[in-house]
């Protein structure tokens, strides 16, 4: 049975999937955009109980590529990001996996870390500021102008290797553009 944030890393640890000496790189000069983790970046969360959005200010994972958010290129559009917010592992435990019944977490958890629940992937951990890693719900994927990396305390924690790019990306692609499972008409008539 699982009863601790740390028995449930261990799990997605002994997967093997997620190796996190070969998923980060140093962050050092990287521009803002694809494949870069922020902490304190406000950024829009569904409020059920109000039926409206609300912000937040969290982790978040820049999908949008870097030339399309530069400001010295002139390109239209080029203020608004899209990014996918990280639900740290300890909160994801907490709030997702901890209201499971018991004998069903170990079994999700290996799911988590096979890449079988398409609309999830777990990070590794990043470094002090995700010990445990970290949950992208790619279903939360948002847009936010990158006004909001400057604002508060935001700022770059994490850079992605090619290796951890890659891995995120087919993750993205395979989310985006599997095959509907229901089959759509083949013209209007």
């Amino acid at each position: 049975m699982v009863s601790s944030t740390a028995e449930a890393h261990q799990i997605i640890a002994d997967s093997g999937i997620a190796d996190e000496k070969r998923y980060f790189g140093p962050h050092g000069d990287q521009p803002l955009g694809a494949g870069v983790i922020y902490k304190s970046v406000r950024h829009p969360i569904y409020v059920p109980d109000k039926k409206l959005f609300a912000t937040a200010s969290g982790y978040v994972y820049v999908i949008t590529h870097e030339c399309d958010l530069a400001q010295d290129n002139e390109r239209v559009l080029n203020g608004d990001a899209l990014v996918c917010p990280i639900l740290p592992f300890e909160k994801f435990y907490d709030h997702i996996v901890a209201n499971m019944p018991s004998e069903k977490r170990k079994g999700f958890l290996s799911a988590l870390a096979s890449r079988l629940i398409h609309r999830l992937m777990y990070l590794p951990t990043v470094n002090e500021h995700l010990p445990f890693g970290g949950v992208l719900n790619l279903n939360t994927i948002t847009s936010i102008n990158i006004e909001c990396f400057e604002l508060d305390d935001a700022a770059m924690i994490a850079c992605l290797s090619a290796h951890g790019l890659q891995q995120v990306d087919w993750v993205v692609q395979n989310h985006m553009f599997r095959p509907k499972s229901s089959t759509l008409p083949l013209t209007r008539h």
